[in-house]
């Protein structure tokens, strides 16, 4: 959210839902922890969901979708590792273009305002 990313709100009608989703997983497993996706339009969800049920496997919306997942998480990355948290792809099967998030920023946040600017 300090980056200007919009974030999907938890509940929130999967017709409105698009931005960065944060999932917690709280069970001690290979799948739980947290983890960041990038969630796409709906516009372009319903239409690479309406090619799949149409079994169009060349439709073009297809590659899109796909190169606008690898761009918006290689920039969450890159957000999320120059605030100090620790990222990896996931390594959950079931979960393809998600992040995982090792490990959180150690002291106070980078977009947090410097004791300095209050004196």
């Amino acid at each position: 959210m300090a980056a200007g990313l919009p974030v999907v709100v938890p509940g929130l009608n999967r017709l409105l839902a698009q931005g960065v989703e944060v999932t917690v997983d709280p069970f001690d497993d290979d799948a739980g922890g947290v983890s960041v996706a990038w969630r796409s339009s709906p516009r372009l969800g319903s239409r690479v969901l309406r090619a799949a049920k149409a079994n169009l496997l060349d439709d073009p919306a297809f590659e899109h979708q796909r190169v606008v997942l690898e761009a918006m998480l290689a920039a969450i990355t890159a957000i999320l590792e120059s605030a100090g948290f620790t990222v990896r792809d996931s390594l959950n099967d079931y979960a393809p273009f998600t992040l995982e998030l090792l490990a959180g920023p150690s002291g106070s946040p980078s977009w947090g305002l410097r004791e300095e600017a209050w004196k």
